[in-house]
């Protein structure tokens, strides 16, 4: 039986084909804005499908026989249904331009039922505004391919935390959230707890499909393989993440937790000020990012206070703040000290969260910034350990994943 892994990432649809003897006989890469992406990176339902069934057929073309479909997507997808199951409009994505202001006491009150840093770009948001006299249901980027393969509206429990809904200590969509969005009569998917498999048929071959796993479950599968150590990437956000037995109570204004499949959680903390800062001070500097490691910061001091240009709710600029900032090369230099004390905080706070020692293993594009690297080996020695890692393969993490499951 062949075995196909589709992986969604926010910027690319990843493909790998394995045959009976678990070789690899095809391969793909194919950035969303050729096919799934508009201008303003809403997601265009009526080419998703069309994209799979090339799959299929370039795998029947291969190695003609049975196959089994895994898939992975990114999180905070939705697309809008009428009551035929078809759907309304183009879908979104959390790197859209659909977004909302959110009350902080509002966001405080949903963090508490559905575990998440609730920002504007959450589904709940964009469905409480959608206005669409023929909305009768929604669903994922995931949960669209299933409905179109075996005609059910059935998504995965993390696509279904990611969506804003899900109670994330009961594992179910939170009836309080729901009057919240007050979509009265607006049919929900069904959850699946666990990868469960499904049989449908493609021009005379058997398939089965499953309901998949995130992304971000299978990115920290790939660069961890264990529960209890830590993955940290440092890119423009900076995300620090473990796997655990049970909900954890989140209280911080950058921790969550949500459930994933088979019973467990991901627990971690996310900013969304990490290396995109360092990107926006050498723009105002007219320094190119290329030339990064070739400044000299020995003589540089930290300057006072946080020194970040990004909202943590959303992904705009605090514009006063820039209008008003005077940039000098001591604020690269500051902005690297603090992403590298971000890490070691993060990392802290969920030791003492789990109460145990954990490795812990950084990934992203911030390790190759010189002074970054440099800084947290020179931390590292003295207060924990670290694994540096290539960029994590999703689909190496869904294979980890699906060869135990």
């Amino acid at each position: 039986m062949n075995e196909v892994y589709v992986n969604f990432s926010a910027l690319a649809l990843n493909v790998e084909v394995y045959n009976e003897k678990r070789k690899l006989i095809f391969k793909k890469r194919r950035p969303n804005y050729e096919f799934l992406y508009d201008y303003n990176n809403r997601i265009i339902v009526e080419n998703i499908m069309p994209e799979i069934y090339d799959i299929f057929d370039e795998v029947l073309k291969n190695n003609p026989r049975d196959t089994k479909v895994f898939l992975s997507s990114f999180g905070h997808s939705l697309i809008l249904l009428d009551q035929d199951k078809r759907p309304i409009d183009k879908g979104y994505c959390p790197i859209d331009n659909v977004s909302s202001n959110v009350e902080q006491n509002l966001k405080k009150k949903l963090k508490k039922i559905n575990g998440l840093i609730n920002g504007g770009y959450l589904p709940i948001f964009k469905i409480k505004n959608a206005n669409y006299e023929n909305l009768s249901e929604w669903t994922t980027l995931k949960g669209w391919i299933l409905i179109n393969l075996i005609q059910e509206n059935i998504i995965e429990i993390t696509d279904a935390s990611s969506s804003g809904f899900l109670d994330y200590k009961q594992r179910c969509f939170s009836e309080t959230i729901m009057k919240l969005v007050d979509k009265k009569n607006l049919i929900y998917p069904s959850i699946s707890k666990k990868d469960i498999n499904y049989k449908f048929e493609y021009k005379g071959y058997n398939f089965l499909i499953g309901t998949g796993i995130s992304e971000v479950y299978a990115k920290h599968l790939a660069i961890t393989k264990k529960q209890n150590n830590i993955s940290s990437a440092i890119d423009d956000f900076i995300c620090s993440k473990v796997i655990v037995n049970k909900a954890i109570q989140v209280d911080d204004k950058l921790d969550f937790c949500y459930p994933i499949t088979n019973g467990k959680y991901i627990y971690g903390y996310f900013s969304k000020n990490g290396i995109n800062n360092i990107k926006f001070v050498l723009s105002q500097l007219d320094i190119d990012y290329e030339n990064l490691n070739e400044l000299d910061f020995s003589d540089s001091t930290i300057e006072d206070g946080q020194v970040s240009f990004f909202k943590e709710d959303d992904y705009l600029l605090y514009q006063q703040k820039v209008l008003t900032y005077n940039f000098t090369k001591n604020t690269i230099f500051t902005i690297i000290s603090q992403i590298v004390d971000k890490v070691n905080d993060f990392r802290t706070n969920i030791e003492l969260k789990l109460n145990k020692k954990c490795q812990l293993f950084i990934s992203g594009k911030g390790l190759k910034i010189k002074d970054i690297n440099n800084q947290l080996k020179n931390l590292s020695n003295n207060n924990f350990t670290f694994k540096e890692v290539e960029e994590a393969n999703p689909i190496n993490g869904m294979k980890e994943y699906f060869k135990k499951n």
